[in-house]
């Protein structure tokens, strides 16, 4: 995760095996990875680099208003408060990819294929064809 200027000077890293989820005010959330890609951590930080701050572990994150949704390793779908408070258990979803929200809906692609969307509190999960 790089940041510079418009006119590409001034380029700083601000870390490393890192995918950008999303950006909310002023801050980026992203997952940090191990070296064989795997998810490890949901973190954010300042636009500048400062403030980095786990949120939880896990990664595939997406944000709806003032919450943030995320998959951990037991497969299930979390949500909590963008400061990572207040987490909630949510589904047991075989998620392969969180590909985003949309009005009520989590839409996210299971490992064999699938996409599927989910209500933002876990129900309903239906296959989209």
């Amino acid at each position: 995760l790089m940041k510079m200027k418009q006119d590409g000077s001034g380029a700083f890293k601000l870390g490393g095996d890192v995918e950008i989820n999303a950006f909310k005010d002023d801050w980026i959330y992203y997952s940090q990875l191990d070296k064989d890609g795997k998810f490890l951590n949901l973190n954010r930080m300042k636009m500048d680099g400062s403030a980095q701050v786990k949120l939880a572990e896990g990664g595939f994150a997406a944000l709806d208003g003032d919450k943030v949704y995320y998959r951990k390793g037991d497969k299930w779908l979390y949500r909590s408060n963008l400061d990572g408070s207040g987490e909630e258990k949510l589904n047991n979803v075989d998620m392969w990819s969180l590909i985003g929200i949309w009005g009520d809906y989590i839409y996210y692609g299971e490992y064999e294929g699938p996409v599927y969307r989910i209500k933002l509190d876990g129900s309903n999960k239906t296959e989209l064809k």
